[in-house]
């Protein structure tokens, strides 16, 4: 997630057409077309690649991998928890302490069962069950 957002911010750098190197130059994305924001932007890595990356690197591990994994749940090594409390700082930064008409809230996600009777979620909610052959 953390680099998705990085790689995210890199495209839309080179969409523009400018982006920074670490010393502060500027280049210019390279393109044959005349318009820098006709530059179309290729990964290198791919989901499985990155992932792997990761595990080798310390941030991230299967959560419970030596007893068979369960998937989906991640636990996090040294650098992969200080990746993650640090964007977990700079969103909330941004998305509380920025805006006006934002407040922050911080609350269990186990409630009784007359708060979901209450909110409506009993009587609307829907879940078609998806069976998924691919992640068993």
């Amino acid at each position: 997630l953390a680099l998705g957002c990085a790689f995210g911010a890199a495209r839309s750098r080179l969409r523009r057409g400018t982006f920074r190197h670490g010393r502060g130059d500027r280049c210019h994305a390279r393109s044959t077309s005349t318009r820098a924001t006709d530059v179309e932007f290729e990964y290198k890595i791919d989901l499985e690649g990155l992932v792997s990356l990761c595990k080798r690197r310390g941030f991230v591990f299967p959560s419970g991998e030596i007893y068979g994994g369960y998937n989906g749940f991640f636990d996090y090594g040294p650098l992969g928890a200080e990746l993650k409390n640090n964007l977990k700082r700079m969103w909330w930064r941004r998305m509380v302490h920025m805006k006006d008409d934002v407040i922050g809230l911080d609350s269990s996600i186990v409630t009784t069962p007359s708060v979901h009777q209450a909110s409506g979620h009993v009587d609307n909610f829907s879940d078609p069950m998806v069976d998924c052959t691919e992640s068993k």
